[in-house]
C-alpha cells in the first residue's frame, strides 16, 4: 500500500472513530504524518471541522483523541489527495468547509482567514539558481529625446500628470515612441482605439525601462489595464522561453473577483496577437478547473489573493518564474486586512523581479507598504485634483438617528432621482444591511439591486450588469466590492453608514465625481457621533465647502468613554 493510501486509509478510520462521538464533522483538513509533541511515533493528526470550530484530532496510537496544540505540531510538504469524488472538488461558494484532505502543510484554509499564509515560508533566494531576467526593453525614440523640459512640463501640467523619483523617462505623445514590434503596434491599435491615455504615455516608458512603479490613478477610464499589460507581454517577449509547467513569468493580483476577471478578459484581447496564454484564478468558484490550467501552464496568471495564497498553500502554484508583478487595487486590498497575505505572496517571488502597484488613493499604510515591495520606484499620478475632489462634488450632511435613517433614505430618493438615467450608490457596513435595504426599496417600488461577497458570482454579474445597462438606478454595497462599480450616469453617492477609514470616504466620493460639478455625497451622522462628526468636517474643509453649524455642534460632544461604552454594551 502506497503512502497516500495509507494516509486515506487512516483518514477514514478517523472520520469513522469520531462520527459515533455525535458531532457533525463537515470536512477534514490537513491529515498529516508528524509528530505532536508528547506522541508515540507514527501517530497521525489532521484538523477535523466538527459544529463550527476546528480542532485537532489523532489516530494511530492515540486514536480519537482531540486538543493538540497546533503549534506543537512538525509538518511535512505534501500532494493533495481526496478521499471520494477526486482531486481538487472543493468549491469555496460552499464556503471554504469542503476541503480535501491533504499531507502537508499550512493552516486550515476554514480558520480565521487573517492568518492565511502564515506557514509559507520564502525560499532562500541567496542559495537558489534562477534564471537571468532581462528588464530594460525601452530605447528613447528621438521625437521624444528631443522634446525640452519645458515642453514635458507643460504637458504633465496640463494634463494632471504627477511625477516622482530619479531619472524620471520623459512622456510619449504617441504610441509609436513606444519603439514596440510591429505586431503589438497592431494589436495596440486594434484594442486601443484611441490616442495614448495620459496613464499609458507616462508608465509605459517607465515599465519599459524596467523600474518599479507606484500609480495612483484618481480618475477612471485611464487605459488601466493596458497601462501594464502591454509592458507586461513585452517582458515575457525578452525572457527565456517558456517551458509547461514552469508557472507564470507575470502575476497580476487583483483586489476583487471582478477586478481578476476585467483584466483577465484585457489579456484575451490580446491573444491572437501574441499567442500568450493567460489563466485566472479567483474565490468564488470550483478549484478542479482552475487546478487543470496550473497543470496546462501559462506565461501570465490573473489571480485574487486569497485563491493563490490556497494553492501555495496546497503547494499547488510555482511562481520560480514569476519575474513581473502587477498588484492592481493595492489600496483596496489593505482597507480588507490582505496586507500580510500580499507580503506573503511578494516574499515568494524572486526579490530582483520587476513590481508595480496600482491605487486609488495614498495612504500611510500603502507608503509604507510601497517602501516594502518596490525598489527605487517612480511614482506617477494621475487626475490628482479629481483625486482630491474639491471641485467636483457637493457634500450634504444628514443629522438623524441611526433608528431613523432607512426612512430618511427613502425620502430622500424620492427627492434627487428625478430625472432618467440618473444612479445612486449606497454604502453600508454591513453584508445584512445589503439584503435588507434592497428587498424594502424593491417593496417602495424602487429598482435597486446589491452586492456584497456572500452572494454568488452569478448573483453580483446580474446585479452589476443590472446596475450599468438594464435600468436598476440604486446600487446598495459594501466598500470590498465598489472598486468594481464602474458604471456611467452615477450621480449620487450616499454613505449610509461610516466607512471604516479615510481613504474609503474619499474612493466613495470619487464615484460622484462629474466634469460639470453636479455630483452629490449625501453622509448620515448621528446626533451623538462626535467623532465621526470631527472626520465630516475635515472632508468638508478639504472641498471648500461650508460646515454646517449643526455639525459643528456634534463633534464638540463629548465622546463616552470606553468605560460607559463597556457599560451600555451589558444593558
Amino acid at each position: 500500500m502506497s503512502d497516500q493510501q495509507n494516509q486515506a486509509h487512516l483518514a477514514k478510520d478517523l472520520i469513522a472513530t469520531l462520527t459515533p462521538l455525535n458531532d457533525t464533522i463537515n470536512a477534514v483538513y490537513h491529515f498529516n504524518q508528524g509528530l505532536p509533541h508528547g506522541l508515540l511515533n507514527g501517530a497521525f493528526y489532521g484538523y477535523v471541522f466538527r459544529g463550527n470550530t476546528w480542532i485537532t484530532a489523532l489516530s494511530g496510537p492515540n486514536e480519537g483523541t482531540a486538543g493538540v496544540a497546533p503549534q506543537n505540531v512538525v509538518n511535512i510538504n505534501w500532494e493533495m489527495i481526496a478521499l471520494g469524488g477526486g482531486q481538487g472538488q472543493a468549491d469555496e461558494a460552499a464556503g471554504d468547509n469542503v476541503i480535501n484532505l491533504g499531507i502537508g502543510r499550512g493552516a486550515p484554509t476554514g480558520t480565521n482567514r487573517g492568518q492565511a499564509g502564515q506557514s509559507l515560508r520564502p525560499p532562500d533566494w541567496k542559495h537558489l539558481q534562477m534564471t537571468p531576467i532581462r528588464k530594460n526593453a525601452y530605447r528613447e525614440h528621438l521625437a521624444t529625446a528631443l522634446r525640452s523640459p519645458a515642453e514635458v512640463a507643460s504637458y504633465l501640467e496640463a494634463n494632471e500628470i504627477e511625477v516622482a523619483g530619479c531619472d524620471v523617462p520623459k512622456p510619449l505623445l504617441n504610441v509609436y515612441e513606444a519603439g514596440l514590434p510591429e505586431d503589438l503596434m497592431q494589436c495596440v491599435q486594434a484594442v486601443n482605439n484611441r490616442s495614448l491615455s495620459r496613464l499609458q504615455s507616462q508608465c509605459w516608458p517607465v515599465v519599459l525601462s524596467g523600474r518599479d512603479l507606484l500609480a495612483v490613478v484618481h480618475s477612471e477610464d485611464e487605459g488601466n489595464a493596458l497601462g501594464y499589460l502591454l509592458p507586461a507581454i513585452v517582458h515575457i517577449r525578452n525572457q527565456e522561453p517558456f517551458q509547461r509547467r514552469e508557472g507564470p513569468i507575470v502575476l497580476v493580483l487583483a483586489a476583487t473577483r471582478e477586478s481578476a476577471l476585467e483584466t483577465e478578459q484585457a489579456v484575451r484581447d490580446f491573444e491572437k496577437y501574441t499567442n500568450l496564454r493567460v489563466m485566472c484564478f479567483t474565490s468564488g468558484v470550483p478549484k478542479l478547473p482552475q487546478l487543470k490550467l496550473l497543470e496546462e501552464g501559462a506565461e501570465i496568471c490573473v489571480a485574487t489573493v486569497s485563491r493563490l495564497v490556497a494553492f501555495m498553500e496546497d503547494s499547488k502554484v510555482n511562481l520560480r518564474r514569476c519575474s513581473f508583478l502587477v498588484v492592481v487595487g493595492a489600496d483596496r486590498m489593505v482597507a480588507m486586512g490582505l496586507e500580510g497575505e500580499l507580503r506573503t505572496i511578494a516574499d515568494n517571488i524572486r526579490p530582483d523581479r520587476q513590481t508595480l502597484l496600482w491605487i486609488s488613493s495614498r495612504s500611510l499604510e500603502m507608503d509604507h507598504l510601497a517602501d516594502e515591495l518596490l525598489t527605487n520606484h517612480i511614482t506617477v499620478s494621475i487626475g490628482a485634483s479629481q483625486g482630491r475632489q474639491k471641485q467636483r462634488v457637493q457634500h450634504v450632511v444628514l443629522v438623524c438617528d441611526n433608528d431613523d435613517k432607512g426612512d430618511v433614505l427613502l425620502e430622500l430618493l424620492k427627492d434627487i432621482l428625478c430625472e432618467e438615467g440618473d444612479k445612486i450608490i449606497v454604502f453600508v457596513d454591513m453584508k445584512p444591511t445589503v439584503d435588507e435595504m434592497v428587498v424594502k426599496m424593491q417593496m417602495q417600488g424602487w429598482p435597486a439591486v446589491g452586492i456584497h461577497k456572500k452572494k454568488h458570482e452569478k448573483e453580483r454579474e446580474w446585479a452589476l450588469e443590472a446596475f450599468r445597462l438594464r435600468g436598476a438606478s440604486i446600487m446598495v454595497t459594501t466598500d470590498v466590492l465598489a472598486c468594481g462599480l464602474n458604471a456611467d450616469g452615477v450621480r449620487f453617492v450616499v454613505n449610509y453608514d461610516r466607512p471604516a477609514r479615510p481613504e474609503d470616504y474619499y474612493r466613495r466620493v470619487k464615484h460622484a465625481a462629474r466634469a460639470d460639478g453636479s455630483g452629490k455625497v449625501y453622509t448620515f451622522v448621528a446626533p451623538s457621533d462626535s467623532c465621526y462628526a470631527k472626520e465630516i468636517i475635515s472632508f468638508l474643509r478639504e472641498a471648500k465647502q461650508d460646515v454646517p453649524r449643526e455639525v459643528l455642534n456634534i463633534s464638540k460632544k463629548r465622546a463616552p468613554s470606553k468605560r460607559s461604552r463597556a457599560l451600555d454594551s451589558y444593558q
